[in-house]
Order: C-alpha cells, then sequence, then structure tokens
C-alpha cells in the first residue's frame, strides 16, 4: 500500500488514498464496524478483527459519534440500524502525519 520514493517518505497515490480506510465507525459494544475513506465513502461494510483492534489500539484520533456531525449522511452498512448511533465511537486511523510504518501495519478490510 505504499510508494516510497528515494529519501523513504511514504507517498500514496490517490487511488491507495480512495481504497485505503480513513475513519472506523465502531458500534456501541465495539465489536463491530465500517470503514469510511476520507471522502466519508463507505468502503469496508464489516471490518475485518484486524482492522477494528488497529482502529481501537493505534488510531490517530478517536471521538465518540454526534448525528449533528454525519457527513451527507454517511453511508450505513446493511447491519447497522437506522436513526441514531449514541454511544458509537469513530477512531481515525491515519493522517497526514503518519509514517511509513503505520502505513504497512494498517489493515486495509
Amino acid at each position: 500500500m505504499k510508494v516510497e520514493t528515494e529519501d523513504d517518505n511514504v507517498v500514496l497515490t490517490a487511488r491507495q488514498r480512495e481504497e485505503a480506510p480513513y475513519v472506523v465507525l465502531v458500534d456501541a459494544l465495539g465489536s463491530r464496524g465500517a470503514a469510511y475513506n476520507s471522502r466519508h465513502k463507505l468502503i469496508v461494510e464489516d471490518v475485518s478483527p484486524a482492522l477494528l483492534a488497529f482502529a481501537k489500539s493505534r488510531h490517530v484520533q478517536s471521538s465518540a459519534w454526534g448525528d449533528e456531525h454525519d457527513h451527507g449522511p454517511r453511508e450505513r452498512p446493511s447491519w447497522m440500524p437506522t436513526g441514531s448511533l449514541t454511544g458509537w465511537q469513530l477512531y481515525w486511523v491515519r493522517d497526514g502525519a503518519s509514517d511509513q510504518a503505520h502505513y504497512e501495519a494498517l489493515p486495509l478490510k
């Protein structure tokens, strides 16, 4: 998931950025989640245990879900309830400061 430059910086192509998880929305029990890209598009309907664990332990930012800040509204996977998601958590799994090791460890699904 990386393109390396001569100085070992990680540069992702536009396509790679689109396909990589940016934020994971986790249910109130912390047992299930959906992943979105940086444009708030649903890219993984039901994340793997590996991505769920990565989101909880290696996130770059987290925040409680706020219905008033929903983007769009955000597309929801089939298993997600309609209505309020109060009690759910958002985990950003990467940002502009993420280094090579972080990108290499980031599960894609």
